[in-house]
């Protein structure tokens, strides 16, 4: 079963913040990968228990994207 997309509202201001090469390969790659099975990622702890947190790194930047449910 996969996922829809739904982003908070900075995450497109966010994007525009770093390298177009990375925003392709997190649409292209990563965001697939996230909405096939999300459970996938690591749990965060304590309050944010709820919140799941996917990392790649790409070049210098190692770039987390959280996920809920």
């Amino acid at each position: 079963m996969g996922y829809s997309e739904s982003f908070h509202p900075k995450f497109k201001s966010d994007l525009k913040k770093i390298d177009k090469s990375v925003v392709k390969e997190i649409k292209e790659k990563h965001l697939d990968v996230i909405l096939e099975d999300p459970r996938k990622s690591e749990t965060l702890k304590g309050k944010l228990s709820h919140l799941y947190s996917y990392h790649f790194q790409k070049m210098e930047h190692n770039i987390g994207l959280l996920t809920s449910f």
